[in-house]
Order: structure tokens, then C-alpha cells, then sequence
């Protein structure tokens, strides 16, 4: 068995010397239309969003890029569910405002 893939087939098919002259008009028109310059827009249409106090105040996060996987027995799971519930946040704000700030808080304390 071979493993070469098969040439594909170049060849163009047969087209009606009519159908070819309108395809060649229909390319130099193409070519030669240059698009429709839109027409200036006054100055105060210009004007940039106004940007919101509070956006401009708060710092950059850190993109989150990274994924990992915990193992974890079906209860464990079901209690880190049920505090998500609690809050009426997900897992990961669990995680994020409960579960690092108390491991932070045992680290600094030992």
C-alpha cells in the first residue's frame, strides 16, 4: 500500500468562449472600481466613549490562562458545591475568595 497521496486534478474544464469573455469583463471592472470614499464625519461624532470613573480606578487583572484539575472524593466535591450554593457564586469564587485566603492565612500564621 502506498503511502502518496494522489495528484489532484488541475485541469480547468472547458468553459463557453462567451461565458470566458464575461468572466474577463467582470475581473477588469473589479480591478479598475476603487471603493466609495465615505464622507467625513463632523467632529463631535468623533468624540470618544466617555470612559467610567470606576473602570479607569481598578487595577489590571492577570489573565487566567492556566487549567488544572483537582482530584477529589464525590463528597469533597459535593461540599465545595454546596458552599458555591450558599454564596450563590460559582466553584471558581469559591475558590478564589474562600479556599486561597484561607490557605494564605495558614501559611502566614506557621
Amino acid at each position: 500500500m502506498s503511502n502518496a497521496r494522489p495528484t489532484p486534478n488541475r485541469r480547468r474544464r472547458e468553459i463557453d468562449p462567451e461565458e470566458e469573455a464575461r468572466i474577463e469583463a467582470f475581473a477588469q471592472q473589479a480591478e479598475t472600481l476603487r471603493p466609495a470614499q465615505p464622507e467625513p464625519e463632523p467632529q463631535a461624532a468623533k468624540a470618544p466613549a466617555p470612559i467610567h470613573a470606576e473602570r479607569s480606578t481598578q487595577p489590571a487583572k492577570a489573565p487566567k490562562d492556566k487549567s488544572y484539575t483537582f482530584r477529589m472524593t464525590e463528597d469533597t466535591l459535593n461540599e465545595l458545591r454546596d458552599a458555591a450554593a450558599e454564596e450563590d457564586r460559582s466553584i471558581q469564587w469559591v475558590f478564589d475568595r474562600i479556599l486561597l485566603p484561607a490557605i494564605r492565612n495558614r501559611r502566614a500564621t506557621n
